[in-house]
């Protein structure tokens, strides 16, 4: 058998060109048809949706032979956010789906209204990734054309980009899926981080020289740049992402400051790492120090239950393997010249837990009286008692859940950088 297929290579290799050629010429027409949307804004414009899409088209790579894919944006306006998706592919004269929607972002314009409403259309495909990233923004349409000035351009890239901000607990990666339930669990609470993209001022594209007299001697003919010029990217996600908190699918707060921000990570279970600045810090000597500080297992646990018919939420925070990663005095001290785990006393330990402990109450107490249940305390109380969970909601609401519930903090800085 093996001496007779190598007699006869000739007609094997004549065979597979005969099947295989016209099938990739086949593949590359319906690639060159095709328009993919891997990200999403919604703006409101009087009744009206205005919804711009992210897109990718293949055929820019595949005719040009440089970049993979060219990203660009298609916006339209329609009554429903699935009918503009389809104006997408009339207005393009490509079809187009949403098997490859990494993210959607939600403008100010459309926060008065039940957000779980307006993306059900993600659920209704059944070739839709739930797992999008969603996002807000105080102008939707001209956020998302902003992501063409990141160095992490691709829908995929800013993903990744919100997952590490959320781990740093200076934003949060909410998915679409979790958002959606979140509405029909007791909690009814949910939490997603702005899109903001700013513009570094000294960040312009630089030229050489040659390129800046050709420049001069005409304005109107501008010189060639190189490939590692073109790439330079102007723009930059704000740090601290604000949050917006969702009740019932309904926006009823917003996080804009540093302090509410980094305190509801802190809560958050999901966020394990730290990277934070403390002021007024009280060495030994007496003399005051601003600290930046970096922990790199952050562990949060909660437990829920009912005492004497009052809901009581316990929450326990643990910063371990922590590292000072910048020391700047008030004035001369002796105290700079200390190592990292000489300096964290218990009293330099102690005073970073009690701002740490002040931000995280300050987020817990704002989302409340927003009616907001950022802890999942509902949720956790549900799971983890379900017959004081079906006493007391028997004739409580969540509002009185969140009115009489009684917090026990707890933060430990960890002296241990190992």
């Amino acid at each position: 058998m093996l001496s007779y297929l190598k007699k006869h290579t000739w007609l094997i290799t004549c065979f597979l060109a005969v099947v295989l050629i016209p099938q990739s010429l086949t593949l590359q027409s319906k690639l060159e048809g095709r328009l993919i949307i891997t990200g999403l804004a919604i703006d409101k414009m009087g009744e009206e949706y205005q919804i711009t899409c992210q897109t990718v088209s293949p055929s820019s790579g595949l005719i040009s032979g440089k970049d993979a894919a060219g990203i660009d944006f298609v916006t339209v306006t329609a009554a429903t956010i699935r009918e503009g998706i389809n104006k997408v592919a009339s207005t393009t004269t490509k079809s187009s789906g949403l098997g490859h929607l990494n993210f959607i972002v939600i403008g100010e314009s459309v926060l008065n209204e039940d957000i779980t409403s307006v993306i059900d259309f993600i659920v209704r495909d059944a070739h839709t990734d739930t797992s999008a990233l969603m996002l807000v923004a105080k102008n939707a349409n001209e956020e998302i054309k902003k992501t063409k000035d990141l160095e992490l351009g691709t829908a995929i890239q800013l993903r990744k980009a919100f997952l590490s901000k959320h781990s740093m607990c200076n934003g949060v990666m909410t998915i679409a899926n979790k958002f959606l339930s979140s509405k029909f669990a007791p909690s009814a609470s949910s939490v997603l981080s702005y899109l903001e993209i700013k513009k570094e001022p000294n960040s312009q594209n630089t030229t050489n020289p040659v390129q800046q007299q050709s420049t001069n001697e005409n304005e109107t003919q501008s010189a060639p740049q190189s490939s590692s010029e073109q790439l330079i990217k102007q723009g930059r996600l704000s740090y601290y992402s604000p949050l917006a908190l969702f009740r019932d699918g309904r926006h009823r707060k917003t996080f804009m400051s540093e302090n509410e921000i980094v305190g509801y990570n802190m809560l958050c279970c999901t966020s394990n790492n730290l990277i934070s600045g403390f002021g007024n810090i009280t060495q030994e000597d007496g003399t005051k120090a601003k600290i930046t500080m970096f922990s790199k297992t952050k562990s949060t646990k909660v437990s829920v239950e009912i005492k004497d018919e009052i809901p009581h939420i316990s929450v326990n925070i643990k910063l371990s393997k922590n590292q000072i990663l910048e020391l700047i005095p008030e004035e001369n001290s002796l105290e700079n010249y200390k190592t990292q785990q000489n300096y964290l006393t218990n009293d330099v330990r102690e005073q970073i837990s009690q701002q740490l402990k002040q931000k995280a109450l300050l987020a817990y107490s704002s989302a409340a009286e927003s009616g907001v249940d950022i802890l999942e305390a509902a949720t956790r109380l549900r799971r983890q008692h379900k017959k004081q969970y079906s006493e007391y909601f028997s004739n409580h609401t969540l509002d009185d859940f969140l009115h009489e519930a009684i917090l026990d903090l707890n933060v430990v800085v960890s002296k241990s950088t190992k």
